[in-house]
């Protein structure tokens, strides 16, 4: 057995760890939790059957050749089903998702009308005939194809989750998904390399596969584990036809007049100069709307037609002003730069540093410097 063997031997052992630890999570994640474990589940039962080929071992067991291999044609669907349950509002699953398995069902049938009834001794010989075979196979090719399109639709999913989630929240803390998309892309230029070794026959390329998969399956279900519901239940209804395509549907229902748009405006540019609710950390347009008694829909058009901002946009420039006033009030010197921030609403640091920045053009640090730079020179004039 050599090293790649033992390395991908651990990571089976792992995979069906970390499933058992996501279907059991205590983190209310729901289905996505279950997916993800699927996934995990299924990733680990392709792995083992490869780890079988590759020492050899399936000559011990013939009866498990082609046994886990199917399970390659679920990894991509379970994965965009994953993305689809956390960036999708009231995500349910429905009985047409079942048409996402249809190539994994029509192998299953294959191999049982052609191969999982022979004898042992019959398997055997096929086994023999694969390991002497280094042409790419239309299995391989195709699963490598599926799987890529999954991924890349899973990919431009997250992009516009991105996107979505900033006319909906003033935070963007654990539910950018941004782990998420850095593995996607990750998984990307690995089926990439698996494609290579499949059509080149490098080994060196079906190492990289053979080792790189398991490492990044096994890390995103460690964070998945951790990932929080990204739509709670009173973020649904009206906050969905906000992250609607916008050709397709924009502000439903809404017959609000200019006369109208500028009347409410007035009230919420008043109510966040006096009441300051972006103060609050996890300020969402819902609880905006329910405080200001704005519905949501026509909030959303107030910010995004009148003030051509999205809702993070609109929230984080209060904070940023707020900022701007506490970090120069002698009151405020025992705080640290970020104890400032969060006291004006911001959740971190990165957070925090990107905003000001893209407000600014300057970091927390620089602005401060130039500010009692200015306060000395006027000062000095005086």
């Amino acid at each position: 057995m050599n090293f790649t063997s033992i390395i991908v031997a651990v990571g089976v052992i792992q995979g069906v760890i970390l499933s058992i630890a996501l279907f059991r999570s205590p983190i209310k994640a729901g289905i996505s939790n279950n997916l993800l474990a699927l996934f995990c589940l299924m990733f680990s039962l392709v792995t083992f059957e490869d780890f079988l080929m590759t020492s050899n071992l399936i000559l011990k067991f013939p009866h498990f050749f082609a046994a886990f291999y199917p399970f390659i044609f679920t990894l991509g669907p379970l994965f965009f089903l994953y993305v689809e349950s956390l960036t999708q509002p009231s995500f349910r699953l429905k009985l047409a998702h079942i048409l996402h398995f249809a190539p994994y069902l029509v192998l299953l049938a294959l191999l049982a009308a052609t191969i999982y009834f022979n004898s042992g001794d019959v398997k055997i010989k096929w086994i023999k005939e694969s390991f002497n075979d280094t042409q790419p196979d239309l299995f391989s090719a195709t699963a490598i194809f599926q799987n890529l399109a999954y991924i890349f639709a899973s990919l431009f999913r997250l992009i516009r989750h991105k996107k979505n989630i900033q006319k909906i929240f003033s935070y963007d803390e654990r539910i950018n998904l941004r782990w998420l998309l850095r593995l996607v892309i990750g998984v990307i230029s690995l089926w990439a390399v698996w494609g290579l070794s499949v059509f080149l026959n490098v080994s060196l390329f079906k190492n990289l596969d053979a080792i790189g998969f398991p490492v990044l399956v096994y890390m995103m279900g460690y964070w998945g584990i951790g990932q929080k519901i990204v739509y709670k239940d009173n973020d649904f209804g009206s906050s969905k036809a906000l992250i609607e395509p916008q050709e397709k549907l924009k502000y439903p229902g809404s017959s609000i007049t200019h006369e109208q748009i500028e009347e409410k405006l007035e009230m919420l540019l008043k109510y966040m100069e006096l009441s300051k609710p972006f103060l609050k950390g996890d300020l969402s347009i819902q609880d905006l709307s329910a405080e200001v008694r704005i519905p949501v829909n026509q909030l959303s058009q107030i910010i995004n037609g009148r003030l051509n901002q999205n809702f993070f946009e609109f929230v984080n420039s209060y904070r940023v002003s707020e900022f701007k006033k506490q970090v120069v009030n002698p009151s405020n010197e025992h705080l640290s730069l970020l104890g400032i921030a969060l006291e004006c609403g911001f959740n971190s640091k990165a957070s925090f540093n990107a905003v000001f920045k893209k407000a600014t053009g300057l970091t927390p640090s620089e602005y401060k410097k130039q500010s009692e730079k200015g306060d000395k020179t006027s000062k000095v004039r005086l």
